[in-house]
């Protein structure tokens, strides 16, 4: 049953309307928008050879992934009293998705100018609902182009991006714009869906990309307290979001898995049942995303790991509701989770190693599999001493690849150092680019380390190093073992998971256990932090780790960014955290977002702006330690190293 139909009003393009619905009601307000066909990227209609598209070009199934999830909206969406009030439906479709969906009609260009226009009025609307928005809700979803800034930092490109004379590299939708906008919305809960590419672009770094500032932002004092945004993206770091080449093939595979999700379809867990009706909730929904997409992928071939990532500050009730007529079988039954997926990209296991460079070629070549591999390892893979500059010897312990060397995770060991380490890994495949990383000590045992790898080959045949995280490896023993495996369910599941393990296992002693484990304390935090347990992470627990370790900027981040958050310390007891960086990727974004809506009389306990946005142009996130992308020359270890030790 379709309850949306199109109204042409000015100032509202692609306008559809619920003729039952009575404004100053509750209401659900959706912007959708869907772009495949770009003239000003490469091969469209408005490109010449010889201009600037970074690496962008057409795209073959967003609109009509775009036009599934506005008939999803339209038809099937459902909470609580809350039926589809309006959405605006802007459609930038080819030719052949044109001619294959009669649902497009009603719908406006995917301009930029119609994409500024539509998200004002839906704030506007939902603004204006009298009494009302309490009990509204609000739902954006992109599919298209995408280039990533940061983790909630990521830039939606309209139809017209690129387009002539200016060529402006920001005349997109920012998601932080979005983030920062909703947060004094009178609507209280907001999902939003980025199905687009998080592209790490070399050539865009020359550039500060921060998109349009389309909604207004107001100061924090104003913000709705009572407002909770999540938002998922569709793409692992630096990665695209995978789409068929032709619509036979079907959807986007994120716009399928997610309308699969909503639709309550096998394998998503539903919540809050009562008399056959279940809501799927964010959380849930985001882990039958990662298992679904994964398994899509295999499927497709691809080395690619589906990475669904999570931002904002999620609501914990349902984004929609189903009617669970499922068997209790059917409700156990869908995509294989997304571990086993991924796991089963590593048919060959090499462990109980000690290997080195000087164990010498013929060793390496049997290990990693790959003479280009061996090669990486044997004479492109450094680390030194972030306190002394002193070379330091990595021993490889793990290693596990595919079958066809295109997916590989390396354990590997570092000597003590109190600082911890700079490793840097060279491609020779990419001419000089490198990956970096700042891997931290522990006061009690020497962690081990995994870096995934993942490989590609160009139209050339060239093959190169297309991702690389950092993580604690699974193999650690004790606290930071149990870590790494509850890092592990934060990452294929989600932050609510992972925290509640956390808890119900006994592992929160290790917040309180500093001493013993400063780094086990601080990922703990962190995935406290995600998952909003304030209730287990008191301020001063963190006022405490900032102060006693005075290494650990982590801590201090997290400190100033806890929603309790008062400064108390003396700032002259604070010197070293003025200096270095954040060695966790999530907290180092997360320093990023702070100081970037700093205010005149905020005051952390840490000032790193010009350190911190210097990295952030080469950062790479993904896994749990930033690792940093870029060439050679630009990246080393003073980028993260404090200023006494320069």
């Amino acid at each position: 049953m379709t309850r949306l139909v199109a109204r042409a009003e000015p100032g509202n393009p692609g306008l559809f309307v619920n003729p039952d619905w009575q404004p100053g009601t509750p209401g659900a307000f959706a912007v959708v928008i869907g772009v495949s066909d770009y003239p000003y990227l490469r091969d469209g209609s408005g490109w010449h050879p010889g201009d600037e598209t970074f690496g962008l070009g057409q795209l073959y199934v967003s609109a009509a992934t775009a036009t599934a999830f506005f008939e999803w909206f339209s038809d099937k969406y459902d909470f609580q009293g809350t039926p589809p009030a309006r959405c605006w439906l802007l459609l930038s479709p080819t030719a052949e998705e044109r001619a294959a969906s009669a649902a497009a009609v009603g719908s406006a260009p995917a301009t930029l100018e119609n994409c500024e226009l539509a998200l004002q009025a839906w704030y506007a609307a939902m603004e204006s609902n009298g009494a009302a928005t309490a009990d509204s809700r609000g739902y954006f979803f992109f599919s298209g182009h995408g280039l990533e800034v940061s983790l909630d930092a990521q830039i939606l490109l309209p139809s017209d991006y690129l387009r002539g004379p200016g060529r402006a590299v920001n005349n997109a939708i920012s998601t932080d714009n979005l983030l920062k906008g909703l947060a004094s919305s009178p609507v209280p809960q907001h999902y939003l869906f980025a199905d687009a590419c998080r592209n790490d672009v070399a050539s865009l770094r020359q550039y500060v990309v921060q998109g349009r500032p389309i909604l207004n932002v107001r100061a924090a004092g104003a913000a709705n307290p009572d407002v909770l945004t999540g938002i998922l993206y569709a793409a692992a770091s630096g990665t695209i979001a995978w789409q068929p080449f032709k619509l036979s093939d079907g959807l986007s595979l994120f716009g399928r898995a997610l309308i699969d999700g909503l639709r309550g379809l096998a394998g998503v867990e539903l919540q809050g049942c009562n008399a056959g009706r279940c809501e799927v909730r964010f959380n849930p929904l985001q882990t039958y995303l990662k298992n679904r997409v994964t398994q899509l992928l295999a499927d497709f071939g691809s080395p690619e790991k589906a990475r669904i990532r999570q931002g904002g500050s999620p609501p914990d009730v349902g984004v929609t509701v189903v009617v669970d007529s499922r068997s209790p079988f059917e409700s156990l039954t869908g995509p294989a989770p997304v571990g086993q997926v991924l796991a089963a990209r590593y048919d060959v296991t090499e462990v109980g190693l000690s290997w080195t460079p000087a164990d010498g070629e013929v060793s390496a070549h049997r290990i990693f599999g790959s003479e280009h591999m061996s090669e990486i390892w044997m004479r492109h893979v450094h680390a030194s001493d972030l306190r002394t500059g002193a070379s330091a010897l990595v021993v490889v312990r793990e290693v596990h690849r595919s079958d066809n060397t295109q997916a590989y995770r390396v354990v590997l060991e570092l000597p003590p150092a109190p600082d911890g380490h700079w490793l840097c890994l060279d491609d020779p495949g990419r001419g000089g680019r490198r990956f970096a990383v700042a891997l931290p000590d522990d006061s009690m045992t020497a962690p081990l380390y995994e870096l995934t790898m993942d490989f590609e080959f160009d139209d050339s045949g060239i093959r190169w190093i297309s991702a690389v995280e950092a993580r604690l490896a699974l193999s650690n023993r004790s606290r930071l073992g149990e870590l790494a495996r509850m890092w592990s369910r934060y990452e294929l599941a989600n932050a609510a998971d992972a925290a509640h393990e956390l808890d119900t296992s006994g592992l929160l002693q290790m917040v309180f256990d500093k001493v013993k484990s400063p780094l086990a304390a601080t990922v703990a935090a962190t995935l406290l932090f995600r998952a909003r347990r304030y209730d287990l992470l008191p301020v001063s627990w963190l006022a405490n780790l900032t102060t006693w370790f005075m290494w650990n900027t982590d801590a201090a981040v997290l400190w100033a960014a806890h929603p309790d958050y008062r400064r108390e310390v003396d700032p002259d007891r604070l010197p070293l955290l003025e200096l270095k960086l954040p060695y966790l990727a999530e907290v180092l974004q997360m320093a990023w977002r702070l100081l970037s809506d700093l205010g005149p009389d905020d005051d952390p306990p840490w000032r790193l702006q010009a350190q911190v946005h210097r990295a952030m142009s080469v950062h790479r996130p993904g896994g749990l330690f930033a690792v940093y992308s870029g060439p050679a020359q630009d990246l080393g270890s003073d980028l993260v190293r404090p200023r006494r030790q320069r």
